[in-house]
């Protein structure tokens, strides 16, 4: 019993070290383990921070995108403002020019205006009784010179207590209706062809003035050449400074192309054309609106009829300002005229061949056939799209005029 004891202390023994051992073993483990973790765990630490790092980098580089493009938009709203200001033109001497200009311009236009409140002219010449008034010349061009307003050839001359006219001018607008007309007249031959012009008002009715008609191809009498033949008129029938006329009429000009009338018009002609595809059917009897080339066209007619008006509504702001809108005429006016062309045209195609008759068969009484042949005239007049785009380059963008670059290639 007491050898079985003594064994049994021995195994009791021998069991405790081992699992002693053990316990150190499991222990160094845990170590090894949680030291493991640790450094996991700094790892992590680590990429946490570079991660907020980078975080933190997209964010800045966001705020600076967001600038960029606040940056950028403000730059696209003032682009055409400082285009003009353009380091790469560096041409002083045109924009003393352009300056000079305007302020001439500016100058002629107020003792113009000036003029008319204080010495009664209007009064004087005006026929109260006569419901048309005063007809504006909307193109005071003579023959030979096409486009081209200051090359005219009307001939004023001064004969000390009157002016004699002498010359034809064309293109007059509703000068069969009109009493009196505004019109411009060579008074210094020998001057730069801007220069020597002057702005004058005469009474149509006088025996030595003809009104010839000229109908265009639709049949409608609206333009006329006026033939003056010895014409007397009296000297306070010069509007503004002698030879500063080119001015005068330059300001009107911009003001007759605010343009608003065109896409009104247009707008009232798109809904007829959609109302029409809508209740016409094609061969197998489906709404012609329903036919995508169609549906795609007048969609497309309708943004332009809105970008048309916003710009005619932006030339009438400027005008409510006081301001002169002429680059914003001119683009008026290009929007404008060929947006009623291409009214006309979308009107005329798509009343199928009806549309080509010009009686009450046709849709609409023939009225699209009508105005396609009445528009086309319509970039050419008041100042023709190459006239426009000529002003947008040379007022607008800052770009030299077409002598100056013969003078400069020379």
């Amino acid at each position: 019993a007491r050898q079985s004891l003594e064994l049994d202390r021995e195994d009791l023994a021998r069991i405790a070290l081992q699992r002693k051992q053990t316990s150190l073993f499991e222990l160094e483990g845990l170590d090894q383990q949680i030291a493991d973790m640790e450094l996991e765990q700094e790892k992590l630490t680590n990429m946490q921070e570079r991660l907020q790092s980078k975080v933190s980098a997209f964010r800045s580089r966001k705020e600076v995108i967001k600038a960029q493009y606040s940056a950028a938009q403000a730059q696209v709203r003032i682009g055409s403002a400082l285009s003009g200001l353009s380091e790469e033109m560096g041409d002083i001497s045109l924009a003393i020019e352009r300056a000079e200009n305007k302020t001439e311009k500016l100058k002629s236009k107020a003792d113009a205006i000036d003029e008319l409140a204080t010495t009664g002219v209007l009064d004087d010449f005006s026929d109260r009784n006569d419901p048309v008034g005063l007809e504006l010349a909307k193109i005071t061009a003579s023959q030979n010179v096409e486009s081209d307003l200051a090359s005219l050839k009307l001939k004023v001359e001064d004969k000390g207590d009157h002016w004699l006219v002498n010359g034809t001018k064309v293109w007059t607008s509703m000068a069969h209706k009109a009493s009196w007309i505004f019109f411009l007249g060579r008074t210094d031959p020998d001057a730069a062809k801007h220069k020597g012009i002057s702005f004058f008002l005469a009474n149509i009715k006088d025996a030595n003035i003809q009104v010839k008609p000229i109908i265009n191809m639709a049949g409608s009498h609206h333009f006329n050449q006026v033939i003056f033949e010895d014409v007397k008129i009296p000297k306070d029938a010069l509007i503004g400074e002698l030879n500063k006329g080119w001015y005068i009429a330059a300001t009107l000009l911009d003001f007759e192309r605010s343009g608003v009338e065109y896409p009104a018009t247009a707008r009232r002609n798109f809904e007829e054309i959609v109302d029409l595809v809508k209740n016409t059917k094609d061969s197998l009897g489906v709404p012609l609106i329903k036919d995508p080339y169609i549906n795609k066209t007048l969609i497309d007619l309708d943004l332009e009829i809105e970008a048309a008006r916003l710009v005619a509504y932006e030339v009438a702001y400027l005008q409510s300002q006081g301001e002169v809108p002429s680059i914003e005429g001119s683009v008026a006016k290009i929007l404008g005229t060929q947006l009623s062309q291409k009214v006309a045209k979308i009107g005329t195609d798509f009343a199928g061949l009806y549309g080509q008759l010009s009686d009450s068969s046709a849709p609409f009484d023939g009225k699209y056939l009508k105005q396609q042949l009445t528009v086309t005239a319509y970039t050419i007049f008041a100042g023709t799209t190459e006239i426009q785009k000529n002003i947008i380059a040379t007022r607008g963008l800052g770009l030299p005029r077409e002598d100056k670059l013969k003078v400069n290639s020379k």
